[in-house]
């Protein structure tokens, strides 16, 4: 069974980052491993989130990371610690609420249509539709495009 890795950066967000953390915590599918890209927070972000979380792995920044920044500093962690190329890296923003169920259904899709990238999709308020039903990556040019039909829906 491959691992699942969530990277989440950030900075000088406490509460919205424990409120993330808890809602990785209510999560149906468990066992994620959340590795915080701390970038410099003075607030206490990383000790309230392992605080409520003792096994978060913690990764410091010095401020000047910024999101990309922050990005590869956890895939570098990752690498260092000899991730798999089968496991599953889950990159969040921590002020985002997950559903329960998110990890599940994710892990689910992403094992019924290897090999897929998975993106979360953007709701519209109010209704909550989705603003777009998938995307087409073409590997080759490393190029996001519109999904013309279902079967061409890979992200």
């Amino acid at each position: 069974m491959a691992d699942l890795y969530v990277l989440l950066p950030v900075h000088n967000r406490k509460k919205i980052t424990i409120d993330f953390v808890r809602s990785l915590k209510r999560q149906t599918h468990q066992g994620a491993s959340l590795v915080l890209i701390d970038d410099g927070s003075i607030d206490g972000t990383a000790a309230a989130v392992q605080a409520e979380l003792p096994d978060v792995r913690i990764v410091t920044g010095d401020g000047n990371l910024w999101w990309g920044g922050s990005l590869q500093k956890g895939m570098d962690y990752l690498a260092s610690i000899s991730a798999f190329d089968d496991d599953v890296v889950l990159i969040c923003n921590d002020d985002v609420v997950i559903p329960d169920d998110f990890i599940e259904t994710g892990l689910a899709l992403l094992n019924s249509h290897p090999p897929s990238l998975l993106l979360a999709q953007t709701l519209r308020a109010g209704d909550e539709a989705p603003c777009e039903s998938g995307l087409h990556l073409s590997r080759d040019e490393m190029l996001f495009h519109p999904a013309a039909c279902p079967e061409e829906i890979n992200c």
